[in-house]
This record gives C-alpha cells, structure tokens and sequence, in this order.
C-alpha cells in the first residue's frame, strides 16, 4: 500500500507539475487561523510531501491577501526545520524558495518558514508549515556487475 501511495503522490505532483500548478501553496480553504500576540498563521489545508532519502524539493513562497490576490512581503523570508536530521533546508538568497533535501535519516519533520508581512517600520510575522515523511529509497535497479573472464 506505501509503494502504491507513494506512485500516486510521484504521479500528481509530476502532472500538476507540469501543468504549472502550485502544489507548495496549500489551498485558502483552511481552519489554521488566529492570531497570537503579534504573529498570523498562514490559513489552508496542512499539506504533507513523502520524499525518499535520495530525493529533494524545490518550495516556493507565494503570499496572497485575504482576497487571494499577490502580496508583497518585507524582508528575506526565514526557513527552517524542526529536525536536521531528516530534512536539511537550502534557502535561496533571497528566501523566496527554498531546496528541501532528504538529509539521510527516515521520520517525520516539519518545514517552517516565517516573514513579515508588515511593509512599513512595524513587523507583523505569519508563518506557515509543511510536514514532510522521508522513507528509505526503493531499489529500482539491481545493478548487475561481471568480473574479468577467466579460466575454468
């Protein structure tokens, strides 16, 4: 059931993929709301990617306003994870995206990411989250070698 699952989560992300779809910003459907003291959570369905241990992903920032309309935020957005040794987080320079990677050990781990969503002097962070599984890689090949010829 896992090798079937995880072909339907190949098999979409591949297809939307290439559609152009969105798949990293969560649809605005969401119940995750409130805010505590100066921070907002990102609303939408919490979202769950399965990666293998030799495989990563590229996820890209994409705020909307409440309407769902672009947004701008100020400063570099902030990334991080809540567990090294499953997920290592590669940001590119300017925050907007960043690089998943499997980084060796199998669980559950959590990609965060902060920013501020205030343009002027004031500082109003939201934040959102993706859960990721990474599990062992599947062989796929079985890798035949041959040795020299020799002599009976």
């Amino acid at each position: 059931m896992d090798r079937a699952r995880r072909f339907l989560v190949w098999l979409v992300v591949e297809v939307f993929g290439r559609l152009g779809v969105d798949l990293q910003q969560p649809p605005r459907l969401g119940f995750d709301v409130g805010p505590v003291s100066n921070q907002r959570t990102a609303q939408g369905v919490s979202m769950k990617i399965i990666l293998t241990t030799d495989q990563k992903v590229t996820i890209t920032l994409n705020p909307k306003t409440p309407g769902g309309h672009p947004a701008t935020l100020d400063g570099v957005p902030a990334w991080s994870t809540s567990d090294p040794a499953v997920i290592a987080v590669q940001p590119a320079e300017d925050g907007k995206s960043c690089t998943v990677l499997a980084a060796g050990s199998t669980g559950l781990a959590t990609l965060g990411a902060s920013a501020d969503a205030d343009l002027g002097e004031g500082v109003d962070t939201i934040t959102g989250q993706i859960d990721f599984e990474v599990v062992a890689a599947e062989a796929s090949d079985l890798g035949f070698e041959a040795g020299q010829p020799e002599l009976q």
